[in-house]
């Protein structure tokens, strides 16, 4: 995931530990490029590869080693900035032999995982230990990890999301919602795909359709579930949709509008899912 803050560099790998547990059930087909922004990003049905294929190696691999920081967004309207997150956050994603790998992410340093499945995405679970004293919620996020570099290493940041930020913006509703911990809620930042810039910039005009209780859209620096289409931040939060245990149940996304298409997100149970969708 790219984040204008990516910039933030710990020093040393510490406090990080991987194993495995029984493997999860597949949950999740579809076609997903990964294109900068929040999250490492989706691309509609249709565009790239299909999500948790594998890389050139067909996944047969022993895996990558997937490393980065943990953030907490600041930036409560763009969902693209924030700092790094000094509490102890349990993570989870899918390993190389089908089996769920674990990490953990401790202050200032960067999480760890090895063995971890090539494909485009894996979905990463983070989960904070002290998530009502530190205000943040779980978050789940699509990583590329296709393309490690020559030491077989995937950088990634991954990032929380406050709890009040979410509250803020149910508030919002016409009629205020609540955040429902038995549903899972959705940010997506929509893209244009077709740029040639490096982290290609928002796309307004397009409208999304998903089951979710409401959909509320970037509005004047706010959000609105009046409003029928993205702004100039791209961005739009389906608010208490159905989730599942990890790794999560299929939400089905259409887009109408600007640009049309469809994609499939992963949604679990009482987190925050995280991701750009090429356009």
């Amino acid at each position: 995931m790219r984040f204008p803050c990516a910039v933030l560099v710990a020093a040393v790998v510490l406090s990080c530990q991987s194993s495995s547990e029984r493997p999860p059930p597949p949950t999740c087909v579809g076609d997903c490029g990964l294109d900068p922004g929040l999250g490492s990003g989706m691309s509609p049905s249709g565009g790239g590869g299909a999500e948790g294929e594998g890389g050139s190696d067909g996944g047969t691999s022993k895996g990558v080693v997937l490393t980065g920081n943990l953030l907490v967004l600041s930036d409560d309207v763009n969902f693209v900035s924030g700092s790094q997150y000094a509490g102890i956050t349990d993570l989870k994603t899918e390993g190389a032999d089908g089996r769920t790998v674990t990490a953990q992410s401790s202050g200032p340093y960067p999480f760890t995982f090895t063995g971890v499945r090539v494909a485009t995405p894996v979905w990463v679970l983070a989960t904070p230990e002290n998530q009502t004293a530190d205000d943040v919620l779980p978050a789940l996020e699509p990583v590329r990890t296709d393309m490690p570099d020559s030491q077989g290493t995937v950088s990634a940041n991954l990032a929380l999301v406050h709890g009040t930020t979410i509250d803020h913006v149910f508030d919002l509703a016409t009629v205020p919602l609540t955040n429902d911990t038995s549903k899972a809620q959705i940010i997506l930042r929509l893209v244009d795909k077709t740029s040639t810039a490096a982290d290609p910039p928002p796309l307004a005009g397009v409208s999304v359709r998903a089951t979710a209780e409401d959909t509320l859209y970037g509005a004047s620096a706010s959000f609105s579930d009046v409003a029928t289409a993205t702004d100039a931040t791209g961005v739009v939060v389906l608010a208490n949709v159905g989730g599942a245990a990890y790794p999560g149940a299929l939400v089905s996304v259409e887009f109408s509008g600007a640009r049309t298409g469809g994609s499939q997100v992963r949604a679990v149970t009482g987190a925050v899912t995280l991701t750009t969708i090429g356009l």
